[in-house]
């Protein structure tokens, strides 16, 4: 069934599932020999340059989008401590400028940017959980020796997912600036595993 969907969807679809790099850049590049440069077409190139491309000393394989996802995440476990209760301003300078908020106001992307950073900080998400699930020690329990249980696991996750887009956002008090991330980050974790909503709501429910 999956590969039926797969084979069936639409290439716009077929980009934000699509993690590696490389490959995003080939359905894109279709996509523009296809119907031309369109304005969504020009913008997702945009999008792919400013994620992708190195500036300055960067590393070769430099993902911005994931390294501002690392950046909320380091801030949402530092929340855990009685001494950081709160996010600071500076902190977020780093991550506005690897999502590229800027788009926003851009004036020839009016009307299209939301949604495109909306399905851009999705496929990071999807990135970031497939990462997760492949990385071994992610799940590992009892000092890595034996595996969390599925529901455990499903739970992290969770947990990582409501730190860096809810808990973040609420204690920087950005919450309605960072609702596209926070939207598209939940999203993409009921997409992926459909089943697990229950387990996902117990741990988007909790009251702070």
């Amino acid at each position: 069934m999956e590969k039926y969907e797969a084979m069936h969807a639409s290439w716009e679809e077929r980009y934000f599932r699509e993690t590696d790099r490389d490959m995003r850049r080939r359905i894109l590049e279709d996509a523009a020999k296809e119907q031309g440069e369109t304005a969504q077409i020009v913008l997702y190139r945009k999008l792919w340059q400013a994620r992708y491309t190195p500036v300055g000393k960067e590393p070769k394989h430099i993902d911005h989008f994931i390294r501002g996802y690392m950046n909320m995440y380091y801030m949402a476990r530092s929340l855990k401590s009685v001494f950081r209760r709160k996010v600071t301003e500076k902190e977020l300078e780093s991550v506005r400028a690897d999502w590229m908020f800027s788009f926003l106001a851009r004036p020839e992307f009016a009307g299209i940017a939301e949604e495109a950073l909306y399905r851009e900080y999705g496929n990071t998400v999807r990135l970031y959980l497939e990462l997760c699930l492949e990385d071994k020690s992610y799940g590992a329990a009892l000092f890595g020796v034996m595996r969390m249980k599925d529901e455990k696991l499903k739970k992290k996750i969770a947990a990582d997912i409501y730190g860096t887009a809810v808990r973040v956002p609420r204690a920087a008090g950005k919450e309605e600036e960072f609702s596209l991330f926070s939207s598209a980050a939940r999203d993409t974790l009921y997409e992926m595993f459909p089943e697990d909503h229950a387990v996902f709501e117990e741990v988007f429910s909790v009251k702070e």
